[in-house]
């Protein structure tokens, strides 16, 4: 395999492979001890299989390679250290899958929910549908009842005015028919039997005796012996 990239070579790499893995060979089966991982600005990591390290490289004018280990205590992880990161890992994953049920848990209680709710939503809004149109048949054998008995109105109040208008005169009576409508029964026949007494009244009048005052003629000679006797 071809390895170049753009801080080293192939033919680098292949001489600090083998600088580290002196035992990768048919003698020794081909030993790996340092995995590489990573290699930049001079430095190589590798994986020795319990832990990680680092390396220093350097290359001459002649192209020769050599490489040099990195304090373990500074940029080496011990195993400890790689054991206890892992299970950190393995714990935050745990807590991750845990909220995840709990979420899936809590999402399936909303669905039922919301579902719960919309067939309750459903419901209220076929009854409001129901009242609704009751309402609206309601109100449409309202107007019904209401125009029957103005028609029954307007019929009784047009036998009144009928029943009068042979006994009152016409200038009596028309103004009287032309505001029908804006009269209720009661009030018409109050009105009518208003313009009825004051034409009887009227009648009465014509038809009186006048009654002749003789307060200021002479008393004749049959007045002043009557009232002789009297005193």
């Amino acid at each position: 395999m071809i390895f170049n990239t753009s801080v080293i070579n192939h033919e680098d790499y292949e001489s600090l492979f083998n600088l580290l893995n002196p035992d990768y060979n048919e003698e020794h089966n081909f030993e790996v001890k340092d995995y590489i991982y990573s290699v930049n600005d001079g430095v190589v990591k590798t994986f020795q299989g319990d832990h990680f390290c680092e390396y220093s490289y350097t290359k001459d004018e002649e192209g020769n390679i050599s490489v040099e280990e990195i304090a373990p205590e500074i940029f080496c992880a011990s195993v400890k250290e790689y054991n206890e990161m892992k299970e950190d890992y393995e714990k935050v994953q745990n807590d991750y899958a845990v909220l995840q049920d709990s979420f899936e848990n809590n999402k399936t209680v909303m669905e039922d929910k919301t579902t719960e709710f919309e067939a309750k939503i459903g419901e209220l809004t076929t009854k409001i549908d129901e009242l609704t149109n009751a309402l609206q048949n309601a109100d449409e054998k309202i107007n019904t009842y209401e125009a029957q008995f103005a028609e029954i109105e307007n019929a009784k109040k047009n036998d009144l005015v009928s029943s009068y208008e042979s006994v009152l005169a016409e200038e009596d009576i028309t103004p009287i028919k032309e505001n029908v409508s804006n009269f209720s029964y009661d009030e018409l026949e109050s009105k009518l039997a208003v313009a009825f007494s004051r034409k009887a009244i009227q009648g009465k009048e014509k038809e009186r005796i006048p009654v002749v005052d003789h307060s200021n003629e002479p008393a004749s000679q049959f007045a002043k012996l009557i009232e002789k006797y009297r005193k």
